[in-house]
């Protein structure tokens, strides 16, 4: 019988390696539990980096979640968040090969003995990229999958199923096949999946990476309701603003150790530069300010079908401001349409994306945001009759995928290699690209991990590497799709910086984005793209 009251974890520890970690497990007694009645108690995780190709590990942590109770994990990228995470799913040692110590208990019983058998029926992880935790092709057959598979009433399962979409405002998507949504639908899906699950325990890593303002104000709701419903949440995240009067703790890890501790009125009642001295994003929802008064990305009608440019009168394209050698020249769009099927995604009758400035292309989840990109890039081949030219010239699909760099949504479509350097360098030769892709891994905090492969690094390093990479190719145009996921505000502010290098190097500059403080950091153009 499953004790639902708590999660305990004393002085649990895990070093990434090749070990078993089943073995490691001492079987020493926990200590008696607090008269607290905590669901999630961790106690001195202790964990040991043991080898250059391993992420950052989780060292010397005390933590302490109990029902009813939300707990922000927050800190750098690579910190270690998302290791606390996979130690409570048991992801970690099970997927992630480890050395576990200490003792984990989640209800009562030993997660370390018992493993995924037990996580599965305790927990609910919503992950940093919603893909990796599908296994069925439509969304209500995936928020049916847990249940079917437990023998629940079909009739009460359909019925959470249709419950949570509504929550999450996308029962339209209920009948939808997952491979028809965006990246931003996609992690809706995922945390719908946190309501159908019904769990004691909801993990979430990085929740807000791909939602637009609506879809996080959406989850907040959601994250109020599990909390009501004495579930013990944790929560790993960058974006922090939206967790306002809901984070009963916050946790803030460096290196793996946590670094500081705060009641979360406590967190949220810090000024400007508090937060900043400590390295952490806004604590308040940040606007966009290049967009008119009264238009707000992500409601409803705020732009209409197609795309506008919201502040095309406060852009100097002038060649005083620009330079002659810009002038004329970016990306051209006429009569662009494409289609999935029968359903019209895109359909603009003309844009430009200027060189020398940088354009951010804003819009709710499933607008066509990440599809427009893949056709700037040659990844998706439009309707006939639609034109692309770059720099006054007709593309062809091979011309723009030779002169376009992209970084994508989800990033590890498109990390190849055994190890991020390679991955990186791939297709340029010459002493002096290495000496340059060499100070770009520094430049972006990636020295010290060049040499391990990208999946044994965190989300936000994974992010990193690919702008790398898109950078050091050198392409006329370079597009990113949401690069401040899983990114901290010092990793925030080099992207930036970075945009703008290239843009005053005379490249054209396009950033997709739901991240507002990005948009404040270096956005000269905002478009607005709206459904069909």
């Amino acid at each position: 019988m499953i004790d639902s009251t708590r999660i305990f974890l004393d002085r649990a520890g895990f070093s990434y390696g090749h070990l078993h970690a089943r073995d490691s497990w001492m079987s020493d007694s926990p200590r008696a539990e607090t008269s607290e009645n905590p669901r999630l108690a961790a106690e001195r995780p202790a964990t040991e980096l043991p080898a250059a190709e391993l992420p950052v590990a989780v060292r010397d942590v005390s933590l302490t979640v109990k029902p009813g109770e939300v707990v922000l994990l927050c800190g750098p990228s690579g910190c270690g968040k998302s290791t606390i995470l996979r130690m409570v799913n048991g992801l970690a040692p099970e997927f992630y090969p480890g050395t576990l110590s200490g003792v984990l208990r989640v209800c009562g019983r030993d997660i370390g003995a018992e493993g995924l058998v037990a996580t599965a029926e305790l927990t609910t992880t919503v992950f940093q990229n919603p893909r990796t935790q599908f296994f069925t092709s439509e969304v209500l057959t995936e928020l049916a999958f847990r249940g079917e598979n437990s023998g629940e009433d079909p009739g009460d399962l359909r019925r959470r199923c249709d419950e949570a979409l509504s929550d999450l405002g996308i029962r339209d998507l209920r009948d939808r096949a997952l491979s028809e949504l965006s990246g931003g639908q996609l992690q809706r899906v995922a945390c719908a999946q946190a309501l159908v699950g019904g769990t004691p325990v909801v993990l979430l890593d990085e929740p807000t990476s791909n939602l637009s303002p609506e879809g996080i104000h959406a989850l907040a709701e959601v994250i109020r309701i599990l909390r009501d419903r004495e579930m013990a949440v944790l929560i790993a995240e960058h974006r922090l603003w939206f967790l306002r009067d809901i984070a009963d703790r916050v946790i803030l890890l460096s290196d793996g150790r946590v670094t500081q501790s705060w009641q979360g009125r406590d967190f949220f009642a810090m000024t400007p530069q508090q937060r900043r001295d400590v390295g952490l994003r806004s604590l308040v929802e940040p606007s966009f300010p290049l967009l008119d008064a009264g238009s707000h990305e992500g409601e409803p009608g705020s732009a209409p079908s197609g795309a506008v440019v919201m502040n095309e009168d406060e852009v100097d394209l002038s060649p005083s401001t620009l330079g002659e050698h810009v002038l004329g020249r970016g990306v051209e769009i006429e009569n662009l349409r494409f289609s999935y099927g029968k359903r019209r995604v895109l359909d603009i009758e003309r844009l430009e994306f200027p060189a020398g400035v940088i354009t951010a292309v804003l819009g709710e989840n499933g607008a066509g945001k990440s599809t427009l990109a893949r056709v700037l890039c040659g990844l998706a081949q439009p309707e006939r009759g639609s034109k692309i030219r770059v720099d006054g010239e007709a593309m062809s699909r091979n011309d723009l995928i030779r002169s376009c760099s992209f970084v994508m949504q989800d990033v590890g479509r498109q990390l190849f290699a055994e190890t991020i350097r390679r991955d990186v360098s791939l297709g340029i030769e010459g002493r002096d690209r290495a000496e340059e892709i060499d100070r770009l891994l520094d430049d972006f905090d990636l020295g010290d991990v060049a040499d391990r492969h990208p999946l044994a690094v965190s989300g936000g390093q994974r992010q990193r590497a690919a702008i790398v990479g898109a950078v050091a190719s050198g392409r006329r145009v370079t597009i990113f799709d949401e690069p401040t996921s899983g990114v901290d505000l010092r990793h925030l502010e080099s992207i930036a910086q970075t945009m703008r290098q290239l843009a005053n190097a005379g490249h054209v500059v396009v950033v997709i984005t739901h991240d507002a403080e990005l948009v404040d950091a270096c956005a000269d153009r905002v478009v607005v793209l709206a459904p069909t």
